[in-house]
């Protein structure tokens, strides 16, 4: 068994969340635990069921780099083509294409999709 398989076997992954990015600098996209976990206590909110901000991330960069900012680690990590990471449920995270550029949050992005 791969490693990859052997892990998710570990942790009990039972479903899965995906989205593709394909972004030209510059761009950013954040996600805020403490605020995914806001939306998901609304009631009135589509993402109430189950938002994806409670379970792990798992990432994976295939082609060019990015910038991986993960709260409580004081400096950003570069990431590059066929680079992965494996973040903890509730995890606070950006990507960027840069340390310096502004991100938006994905969760207002989700709200607006959700919306139309």
């Amino acid at each position: 068994m791969d490693p990859i398989t052997d892990l998710f076997q570990t942790m009990q992954v039972v479903g899965v969340v995906h989205a593709r990015l394909e972004a030209t600098a510059p761009w950013g996209l954040k996600t805020d635990a403490h605020v995914t976990a806001e939306v998901s206590k609304d009631k009135h909110s589509a993402a109430s069921a189950r938002s994806p901000f409670q379970f792990a991330h798992f990432g994976m960069v295939s082609r060019g780099n990015c910038w991986l900012s993960v709260e409580g680690i004081p400096d950003p990590i570069p990431l590059a083509g066929g680079d992965c990471f494996l973040l903890a449920p509730g995890s606070s995270y950006t990507l960027r294409d840069n340390p310096r550029t502004r991100a938006h949050s994905s969760v207002k992005s989700h709200r607006k999709m959700v919306a139309r």
